[in-house]
């Protein structure tokens, strides 16, 4: 195999520009074309040096990348972890393109791999390569095409395991992409049967190393996944809490509402006595005192979350005509579950009261919450007008089952037992008298079970009187 100085810096050259502009598309950077153009120059300079020493097939290829690397790394001021990822992908596109032109090029002029690789010959596979390349460097330039978005930056940088994470993965993907090459590589030597072998490895021995290469991509794909499912779990907590946070932020902007509207109120008042009219102040009155308007009824001591959460829904009540009763006994300052989380269970069982309810004849409209001590646990209770026959009751926790219509998932209550088996607390849905009654205990730190979940209260439509539990 010869190839003249001139040929050497011509291929040097195309590589060190094709393989960056790829690489870089690919985590969404636009590369300054001056800049590439210097890239490949310095990099078309590097291949001549390199080639010129008689090391074997491969060696070559190794040496290259590493300095194709070096210039990444410092010509767009990438950090280490970073600048390995478009070097990798840019390369191995660039070798997937190469395969498949040179691959095409013999069948076409019927010529064998050592004559395709003497002096000029090789322009016969480059030129289809760099076309091909230059298609595709289009394509994802038009479309916004990219595996990393190296753009973005995070605002807020959470917590220094996430950031570990997603270097870890960064690493595995890029390590993962190298291996991914030799094996390529590994296989081109094989499939040609190049004279000089792929970094010394005799034939007989290239199927041994291919097998093992492939058995450690795998595992690290495994690997990699694992990390990425990790990390979206970790996103939608971060998506619960936002919610969570949104929840709050209503409740602030409600409470600074009704700051105002009670400065009117109070104005028009002070009108009605000044003008010395007591019946219409007698009349205004009534109709203010029967508004929906947050006090100490909605406040959960300990728990702001649950106390935005009872405000919303006693609005959502009043909207529906809902008679929505709140009995709060015992602050909720100590327990084990996060506030989005607990806003999340509770929420969930209200929504499914009111839907419940939601129908039925005025008087049957009402949902009753009850939070209260029992021991190390706190017990939240809510309850509807309504009944459910036992084969509903056994089945309503199981994933998927739903009774409703429209195409629900029937995933809610599963999800509910699955938040409060996670903290080691339990539900218990309970049916009698026209009452259906969900009863969740969760501790107020994390333990094995104890106590009984289902003593304590249970409540009608305006919290007075048992509710006899059919077993």
């Amino acid at each position: 195999m010869y190839q003249t100085p001139l040929m050497l810096l011509v291929t040097g050259f195309v590589t060190g520009f094709l393989s960056p502009l790829i690489g870089l598309l690919l985590v969404n950077i636009k590369p300054n074309l001056l800049r590439l153009i210097i890239v490949a120059s310095f990099y078309g300079i590097a291949n001549l040096i390199v080639r010129s020493f008689p090391i074997p097939f491969g060696t070559h290829f190794v040496i290259l990348t590493v300095v194709l690397y070096i210039m990444i790394m410092v010509s767009w001021k990438l950090s280490f972890f970073r600048a390995l990822i478009p070097t990798v992908i840019g390369t191995l596109v660039l070798v997937l393109g190469e395969t498949i032109c040179v691959s095409m090029v013999i069948k076409i002029l019927k010529i064998n791999m050592l004559d395709l690789l003497q002096d000029w010959m090789c322009l016969w596979s480059l030129i289809p390569q760099v076309i091909l390349i230059l298609l595709v460097a289009a394509i994802i330039n038009c479309f916004n095409l990219h595996v990393f978005d190296f753009i973005v930056v995070n605002p807020y940088g959470f917590d220094n395991v996430n950031n570990t994470r997603s270097n870890l993965v960064s690493i595995l993907t890029g390590v993962m992409l190298i291996l991914l090459i030799f094996q390529f590589l590994l296989n081109f030597s094989i499939l040609y049967a190049l004279p000089s072998n792929f970094l010394g490895i005799e034939i007989e021995d290239a199927g041994i190393l291919s097998s093992s290469l492939m058995v450690i991509i795998f595992l690290m794909i495994i690997i990699v996944i694992n990390q990425l499912l990790a990390l979206s779990r970790k996103e939608n907590e971060y998506l619960v809490q936002l919610a969570y946070l949104n929840t709050l932020d209503e409740l602030y902007t409600a409470i600074r509402a009704e700051g105002h509207d009670r400065i009117n109120h109070l104005q028009t008042l002070y009108g009605f006595v000044q003008l010395g009219n007591l019946n219409e102040t007698r009349k205004y009155l009534e109709e203010l005192m029967g508004d929906t308007i947050i006090s100490q009824h909605h406040a959960v001591q300990g728990n702001p979350g649950l106390s935005a959460l009872f405000y919303i829904k006693s609005g959502i009540a009043a909207s529906q005509g809902i008679q929505f009763n709140l009995e709060i006994r015992s602050e909720v300052a100590q327990i084990a579950v996060p506030s989005y989380e607990l806003s999340r269970i509770i929420g969930n069982l209200i929504n499914n009261a009111f839907d419940a309810v939601a129908d039925l004849e005025r008087g049957d409209r009402w949902v009753n919450v009850s939070i209260y001590e029992q021991g190390a646990d706190y017990v939240f209770k809510v309850s509807n007008h309504g009944n459910i026959d036992q084969q509903t009751a056994k089945n309503a926790f199981s994933r998927g089952y739903t009774t409703k219509q429209g195409g629900h998932s029937g995933m809610g209550l599963y999800i509910i037992r699955l938040l409060i088996e996670k903290y080691q607390g339990k539900i218990v849905l309970e049916t009698a008298q026209n009452v259906v009654e969900f009863t969740a205990v969760l501790p107020k730190s994390k333990r094995e079970w104890e106590l009984d979940a289902l003593s304590g209260p249970k409540t009608g439509p305006e919290l007075k009187g048992e509710l006899r539990a059919d077993g």
